[in-house]
């Protein structure tokens, strides 16, 4: 499926590499071959998988997955964000471009928190700039509510930096109901 120039088939194969994730490296060259053949969302798909398959050669797609996140309007762009993150301190050159999005208040809250992950994955001294973000997610809906989870672990990913919107965490957990 990698050659074949089908792009449903390459599409759900990509996404079957992207879960195989290092299990999948044999199939580098070709997967390299097919992304430097292709354009459009299918090369940025190929470059989601490569990134997951082999993130020591991460430096081969980062140009890919730069482009789509400084022109954020990718149906893919939640999947490039998240796989910046994993990238760390490496994808320090998409920090500009992930601030303007996180600037975007009209996003929802889930895209907004695993952004705010991203960035602080890839620098915690974004840190300042993500906490009042995650304070108004975890402030927005005063329901118990099994979506906030993620965020909170989140927040303790940040550990003592996170420290400034104890009181917001403390509010949600002491609500009765809240398991």
């Amino acid at each position: 499926f990698v050659h074949k120039k089908n792009p449903p088939l390459q599409r759900r194969g990509f996404s079957v590499l992207r879960a195989l994730g290092p299990a999948a490296t044999s199939l580098w060259p070709a997967m390299l071959e097919a992304m430097n053949e292709s354009t459009g969302e299918l090369r940025l798909q190929m470059a989601l998988a490569w990134t997951r398959v082999n993130i020591e050669k991460h430096s081969t797609a980062f140009p890919i997955l730069l482009e789509a996140v400084e022109t954020p309007t990718s149906p893919q762009l939640l999947d490039v964000i998240d796989t910046l993150g994993t990238l760390r301190k490496t994808a320090k050159e998409a920090l500009p471009a992930l601030r303007r999005i996180l600037a975007d208040d009209k996003r929802p809250p889930e895209f907004r928190w695993r952004l705010c992950l991203a960035l602080v994955r890839i620098d915690r001294g974004e840190i300042p700039a993500c906490l009042p973000v995650m304070q108004a997610i975890l402030t927005k809906d005063q329901r118990p509510n099994y979506r906030l989870v993620d965020p909170i672990l989140s927040l303790v990913e940040w550990g003592p930096d996170a420290r400034s919107i104890g009181s917001d965490l403390r509010a949600i957990i002491g609500k009765e109901g809240v398991p």
